[in-house]
């Protein structure tokens, strides 16, 4: 809530829906590179950063599985007739406009350039 409410003061108006599901997106991802970061170390930590990421979790959308990201990102190839790793750039942005709070940047990522090195 705290970063929500950062966000708006910055912008200095309400946040749309889509723009507090960016802050959510952003705090898991705060939140998992901590957990990576300090479990060996920290544990505490972790777990306790473990147990903020539950919660947060909840309020995304559900997240496509590997499956269904593949579909939608090699029917995209297709569509945008692309082929090969420099066109990474334009199939991500048509994906990740499609895909939005569903799945993460780098999951999209990795499968985009698999699809597209072969």
């Amino acid at each position: 809530m705290s970063a929500i409410h950062y966000r708006e003061i910055e912008s200095k108006e309400p946040l749309s829906d889509d723009e507090i599901l960016s802050v959510i997106s952003k705090q898991v991802k705060q939140r998992k590179e901590t957990i990576e970061a300090s479990l060996s170390t920290r544990p505490e930590l972790a777990a306790k950063e473990q147990a903020e990421l539950d919660i947060l979790i909840t309020y995304l959308p559900k997240q496509l599985t590997s499956e269904e990201l593949t579909s939608i990102i090699t029917t995209a190839i297709t569509d945008l007739q692309k082929q090969g790793v420099p066109d990474q750039g334009i199939v991500m942005k048509t994906v990740m406009a499609q895909v939005k709070g569903k799945a993460s940047g780098k999951t999209v990522s990795e499968i985009v350039q698999d699809l597209l090195s072969r």
